[in-house]
């Protein structure tokens, strides 16, 4: 072999060998290249390690997390229905949690609003009561005035209407 085909041969082998042994030696992110993609029906593994996971639905049994968002966060009960649901309320952007019974009826609602907040209870007969500041107040009352600790004097009693008296 001549001189002038080594300067062809060489050359080219070695850059044949170095693209081979490339992805072997450093992974191909190093180079800039694309991350590799894997596509499979079914993966069995011990531990997966990742920065993000996206997935349009995960089934698991236990789940460990330091930190977790989502935008409404419902908990099943054995039948299946849900019995408590998190979730932002469309209308106000405050949280609310419910609660429901086993045959999906709902019982109560705590729910924040902008002066504090509420809690709402379902009774069985349909009947609903409503406990806190909806932040819905008349105008002249005053919303932060502890209510009167002063006991009304004899003529004032006997001045009040005969239905509002005790008896």
């Amino acid at each position: 072999m001549s001189t002038r085909e080594r300067w062809i041969v060489y050359p080219l082998l070695f850059l044949t060998l170095g693209i081979a042994l490339r992805n072997k030696i450093l992974p191909p992110t190093h180079f800039g290249g694309m991350e590799t993609t894997l596509k499979a029906g079914e993966i069995d593994v011990r531990r997966i390690r990742c920065g993000e996971l996206q997935a349009g639905r995960a089934i698991l049994n236990q789940l460990e997390a330091g930190r977790l968002e989502c935008r409404e966060l419902i908990v099943v009960g054995p039948a299946g229905r849900p019995v408590i649901a998190g979730f932002a309320d469309p209308k106000s952007h405050n949280g609310a949690i419910n609660t429901f019974s086993a045959d999906g009826r709902p019982l109560v609602q705590l729910q924040s609003t902008e002066a504090g907040g509420i809690v709402v209870t379902f009774g069985k007969s349909g009947r609903v009561l409503i406990i806190g500041d909806t932040g819905k107040h008349p105008a002249n009352r005053g919303a932060t005035e502890p209510p009167s600790t002063k006991q009304p004097t004899e003529k004032e009693k006997t001045e009040q209407p005969a239905d509002n008296r005790d008896q």
